[in-house]
């Protein structure tokens, strides 16, 4: 009899164990923290801004996705970089063949909403510029391809830039990354 008591006690508790895993954190708080219910859907406004450092043209990139989820944005252009395969059969003459890079803005964010209230924000960022090369002298010579890439993984307070890069600019002056986060409603 004892150990048929046993057998129920066990299971009931494993029962209880085996529910209380597979309910949300979020449900088994007593406290409901509107932080912690909103995490999982939250939007969340980036704005990644470029510019120089001494006052100079800034562009802002915007983009919106949920909090936990990873989104991408890639603006730019796709620029044909010239190359030569071995000659034609036929004729003996080179063949021009072309790869394209994307040149402008890429990046790939993923924001995450602590619980009090603050934004990790993780991802990569490339931003690059084509240029001609000085040595160019016919259309289909190599453009220079100049490319500026970080990772990043920082804590954002909402609605404050947060300056996450300062580098040279290599045609002289300073060039800066800000990236600020917005929950939306």
């Amino acid at each position: 009899m004892k150990m048929k008591r046993f057998g129920s006690l066990a299971l009931g508790t494993f029962l209880v164990c085996l529910l209380a895993a597979a309910t949300p954190a979020t449900a088994q708080d007593s406290g409901g923290s509107a932080v912690q219910e909103r995490a999982l859907g939250a939007n969340v406004m980036l704005t990644l801004t470029t510019g120089e450092v001494k006052e100079g043209p800034r562009r802002s990139y915007k983009i919106v996705t949920r909090s936990g989820e990873a989104a991408s944005l890639l603006v730019g252009w796709r620029t044909p970089i010239p190359t030569v395969r071995s000659g034609d059969a036929d004729s003996g003459e080179p063949v021009t063949s072309y790869v394209y890079q994307n040149v402008g803005m890429t990046a790939r964010l993923r924001p995450i909403l602590l619980p009090d209230g603050r934004l990790r924000v993780d991802g990569e960022v490339e931003i690059s510029g084509s240029k001609k090369s000085e040595a160019a002298e016919t259309p289909d010579e190599m453009p220079a391809i100049g490319t500026f890439q970080q990772k990043l993984d920082v804590i954002l307070e909402k609605g404050q830039p947060l300056r996450v890069a300062e580098v040279p600019d290599p045609e002289g002056g300073q060039l800066y990354l800000e990236l600020e986060a917005h929950l939306l409603d």
